[in-house]
């Protein structure tokens, strides 16, 4: 990942790995975490509750500006459940996926979405169209599988809901934790 340091443009250094196996494994585990919000957005479109929940680890926390943290896969499970009680369809689309490497087994991935939700009481409420990033903090889970431990929504703008706004403004990219970015 590059990013502007002084007005230059440089690489973020990753985690180091030099040999030849070294930088093939960092290309597939690249791949696999890039996978992370493709699998969120398919279970979201899905309306699948408990798959949503399998791509966080088990003590993985889901935030967003509505919801504030949300810790455990079983809580996260509940929590997508109850909001499909009243939505009927969802489409996500996403792009500009960047992984940064903090360890060989802890990996920040960034990257943009725009969804679509309707509800079953339409007309009553209207479709949801949301703008805004993913924050993933993803790390080799015990299986050996890359989960998020760490899920931000970070909302640029949202029509439907009168809700949130602006909460990518003076956010750094990677996460600062004086930014409220994950652990």
């Amino acid at each position: 990942m590059k990013d502007i340091k002084n007005g230059a443009m440089v690489k973020l250094q990753d985690a180091p790995c030099g040999t030849l196996e070294e930088k093939v494994q960092r290309l597939l585990d690249i791949e696999e975490i890039k996978t992370i919000p493709f699998h969120y957005a398919r279970h979201c479109d899905r309306l699948d509750a408990e798959a949503i929940s399998s791509i966080f680890t088990e003590d993985g926390v889901y935030w967003s500006g509505a919801t504030g943290a949300i810790k455990g896969r079983k809580a996260i499970s509940d929590y997508f459940g109850a909001a499909y009680v009243h939505e009927k369809s969802a489409t996500h689309l996403m792009g500009n996926q960047q992984v940064w490497f903090e360890t060989n087994d802890r990996a920040v991935l960034f990257t943009y979405f725009h969804s679509w939700s309707t509800f079953k009481d339409y007309p009553m409420t209207g479709d949801r169209y949301t703008y805004g990033r993913y924050e993933i903090i993803a790390v080799r889970d015990t299986d050996g599988e890359w989960r998020a431990s760490d899920m931000h929504i970070v909302i640029a703008g949202q029509t439907g809901t009168g809700g949130a706004w602006g909460q990518h403004f003076d956010r750094p990219w990677p996460c600062d934790p004086s930014y409220g970015c994950p652990k």
